[in-house]
Order: C-alpha cells, then structure tokens, then sequence
C-alpha cells in the first residue's frame, strides 16, 4: 500500500478497539456502569487516532493525508459527544434534578408530590435509588401514622375518657 507498516497495524488496533466497543454495548449488563465503559472506550479509541497523528508527523507523510484523517477524528468526536451528552442529560441529570425535587417536596411537606412516579424511574441503578427512596419514604410516613394513632390514644388516655370513645376517635383517624 504505499504506507508503513506500524500505520496498518495502528488501523487493525483501531477496527479491534471498535469491534469491541460494539460488543460492550450489546452484552454488557444493564446500568451506567456499562455506557460509561462504552463511551469510555470511545474516547480511548479517538486519544489513540489522535497520537497516531503525531506519530504520522514523524514519519513525513503528505500534509493532505494529515489533514484527511484529524478531519476523521474530529468528526468521530463529535459524533461521540453528542449522544453522549444526550445520554448523560437523559440518563444521569434529568433523573438527579427529578430526585432533587422530589426531596424538596418531603422536606416542604408536600406529601402529593413526594412519590416519584414509576415511569419517571431510569431502569438503571439511579432508577434503583429511587425506587428504594420511594419505599423508605412510604414506610417513614406509615411508622408516622402509626405514631399519630399512639399519640391520640395517649392524649386522650391522659385525659380520662372512655375506652371506647379512645378507640374511635383513633381509628377515625
């Protein structure tokens, strides 16, 4: 081909590396650990191209070839990023701020909105944390009516009324 043999090699590394990019992302288990390792990899394959740049510098090859291939690089970045940033707003920032709201509704006492629904819930380990949020929160405010029904019958016990009329007025409660 005209070209040195170490620059063959190089594009071999860059078809594995891709290869295996394409393999993390389909079999890798679910959650953030794997599309951070995928775009991880990613962004290992563009650091590579970008010193096979360099090394190309060495090696004098035409300055149109040089230029052709920061261009590839350059536009594999790009390509990179953007559904990258997609996924991390999607992914990563959009559940968070949803979670942050949803804490400042419990801390305020907004009891409607405390719950994050179902179908907001990333089905991934943030989703995870949210969901388990979720649980604490509603066995918190059980324990919380349960100490509410204690208290009255306490409150009313302290005042001396009748048994039965303790117990109503606790279970209307």
């Amino acid at each position: 081909f005209g070209l040195p043999e170490e620059f063959l090699v190089g594009h071999l590394l860059y078809v594995a590396g891709f290869a295996l990019l394409l393999l993390g992302s389909l079999f890798l288990q679910r959650g953030l650990a794997r599309r951070f390792l995928v775009y991880g990899a990613g962004m290992l394959l563009v650091t590579l191209a970008l010193l096979e740049v360099v090394q190309r510098l060495a090696f004098g090859l035409p300055k149109e070839f040089l230029l052709r291939h920061l261009l590839y690089v350059a536009g594999f970045v790009l390509l990179l990023l953007g559904p990258l940033w997609w996924f991390l707003r999607r992914a990563v920032l959009r559940p968070i701020t949803r979670l942050i709201e949803a804490n400042r509704h419990v801390a305020t006492g907004h009891e409607a909105d405390m719950f994050i629904p179902q179908e907001e819930m990333p089905d991934n380990e943030i989703g995870d944390v949210m969901r388990t949020r979720n649980e604490m929160l509603e066995e918190i405010l059980q324990r919380n009516r349960r100490l509410s029904v204690l208290y009255t019958i306490d409150h009313a016990a302290a005042q001396s009324l009748d048994l039965e009329e303790i117990l109503n007025d606790a279970l209307d409660r």
